[in-house]
């Protein structure tokens, strides 16, 4: 005798047709969880640019305040100085004498060791007068977004 076998359509193939299912919901869960952090760590990477272009700003502009204490004390024999260390930077300050008052540029440069993460440059119109700071004037700002080139 020959044994027939009957493949009964039932829970079985209904079990296979849910898993199937699940694993295309989880298919799809995982395509929308890694666009959304995906998302997340552009929009951080952006706010993180922005922040060192903040701190670069800010160090070009502590490079004109440092200018200026030096002007205070040193008065013309100051002319400016390069690669001062400030906080987690280099600055570089160039003096020159104006009618009245000395033009500054402060150009600062944002590090992580070696590496340059950022640079600006600031300028800025200061006056002394025996030996005090009467004004610094900022100028407009120049920024550069790129690391060593």
């Amino acid at each position: 005798m020959i044994a027939r076998h009957t493949y009964i359509q039932g829970p079985s193939n209904e079990r296979g047709a849910a898993l199937a299912l699940v694993v295309m919901f989880l298919a799809a869960i995982t395509v929308l969880l890694g666009s959304l952090l995906s998302g997340i760590h552009a929009s951080l990477a952006r706010e993180h640019r922005a922040w060192q272009n903040q701190v670069a700003q800010t160090l070009a502009r502590a490079g004109i305040e440092r200018a200026a204490a030096h002007l205070a004390a040193e008065g013309a024999a100051y002319t400016g100085e390069d690669n001062a260390t400030l906080a987690d930077g280099l600055v570089s300050i160039r003096v020159t004498r104006e009618d009245g008052g000395y033009h500054v540029e402060s150009a600062a440069e944002l590090r992580d060791g070696a590496h340059v993460l950022r640079r600006s440059v600031a300028a800025a119109r200061v006056v002394i007068q025996s030996g005090r700071i009467v004004s610094i004037k900022h100028l407009t700002p120049r920024d550069s977004g790129g690391g060593a080139t």
